[in-house]
């Protein structure tokens, strides 16, 4: 009787423990399966709460993703900050075989995000190139966003101020004159910023300045010994052209430093 009763004891232990074991895997994973949609979607307080339940940052879900690089393909910076600081690891590429800054790149989120996105991620990880290459993409990203206090910051930070963002092919120079913010210009020179280089639509640096009327860009930029000849779009042209259809002071100075030019 007594080894009966000592065998049914050590069943009902062992099958305690067995429950608790298999409660605490269901538990586990409906965490895990939380943080992967808090990243996906954005949810900072949901996945600062995981984190905080010591949730596994670097766990991959069905499909091979983890959670920073589902928080990179939305762009959801603040999320990506708390999975950096949780210890995620980063240098290694998703299912579909990108790595963490391809699939920032890649992203269809706005462009506001991607720069705070690549900012973010340049605190945390990179090598020196990579961290020139997203310094310099933040740049063009932010200044397209109007985000001056991060475009400045990514200025001060990035010494290839020749990328390119992928999709479109825009330099530093080209967005920054494109936008039309030329307190940026003379510092992008001094980075070495090549005014010569044209995105993938053609557009020129010095052609975009024109079309803005901003005479101290167009200033700047040949001293810095830009082309004007030879271009599918003739600068002197179009300066005449739109000193013409809008006549004013910037507009005629702009033609005279032109006719000067070679």
């Amino acid at each position: 009787m007594r080894k009966f009763v000592r065998y049914l004891l050590i069943v009902v232990v062992f099958s305690a423990i067995m429950l608790s074991m298999a409660y605490r895997g269901m538990s586990t994973r409906n965490l895990e399966t939380q943080l992967f949609e808090a990243s996906e979607k954005g949810d900072l307080a949901t996945a600062m709460n995981l984190i905080g339940r010591r949730t596994n940052v670097n766990i991959q879900n069905e499909q091979g993703y983890t959670p920073m690089q589902l928080a990179a393909r939305g762009c959801h910076y603040t999320v990506a900050e708390a999975l950096f600081r949780a210890g995620t690891i980063a240098n290694v590429k998703g299912p579909d075989g990108k790595t963490l800054i391809q699939t920032i790149l890649d992203s269809d989120a706005p462009v506001g995000d991607k720069a705070n996105m690549l900012s973010t991620t340049t605190e945390h990880f990179g090598t020196k190139e990579e961290k020139n290459l997203m310094y310099g993409l933040a740049y063009c990203y932010a200044v397209e966003a109007n985000n001056i206090l991060l475009a400045k910051h990514m200025l001060g930070e990035g010494n290839d101020m020749n990328v390119k963002t992928p999709k479109d092919g825009i330099t530093p120079l080209v967005a920054t004159c494109a936008a039309n913010r030329g307190f940026f210009v003379e510092r992008l020179l001094k980075k070495h910023a090549d005014p010569n280089i044209a995105d993938n639509s053609g557009r020129l640096p010095l052609n975009l300045a024109i079309e803005n009327g901003a005479d101290d860009v167009v200033e700047l930029l040949l001293k810095a010994k830009v082309k004007i000849t030879g271009l599918p779009q003739d600068p002197k042209a179009l300066a005449a052209k739109l000193l013409a259809e809008h006549p004013d002071p910037k507009r005629k100075r702009i033609v005279e430093m032109l006719a000067g030019a070679r």
